[in-house]
């Protein structure tokens, strides 16, 4: 599997602490919709994580599309790492790192 890292470490316990609040909400707003996604325990939940990352709403201040470009990330680099995780079928728990742009 192929690891994407981007700009914070979620996992990082005061990683968000150096952005502004409103970009912790996305963030947050982005790490849930990939956990969602990712996710096999509720089939309504990924569903819908599914739909809102195929939308092409970019005028919507919670869009995927809106998210990717406030915090400058590559919304087809991400949309590709969930396609390969989703396929992984070994990987039970991907950890998804934002620590550098650098994909």
């Amino acid at each position: 599997m192929r690891s994407y890292r981007f700009k914070v470490d979620l996992t990082e316990p005061n990683a968000l602490r150096e952005y502004e609040p409103e970009h912790r909400l996305l963030i947050a707003v982005l790490q849930r919709a990939i956990q969602d996604y990712l996710q096999d325990r509720w089939p309504r939940d990924r569903e819908c994580a599914r739909d809102w990352f195929r939308s092409n709403e970019r005028d919507y201040p919670c869009s995927f599309l809106y998210i990717c470009g406030e915090l400058e990330l590559p919304a087809d680099k991400i949309l590709l790492y969930l396609l390969e995780a989703k396929s992984d079928s070994k990987n039970s728990a991907i950890a998804f790192s934002m620590r550098t742009r650098q994909i």
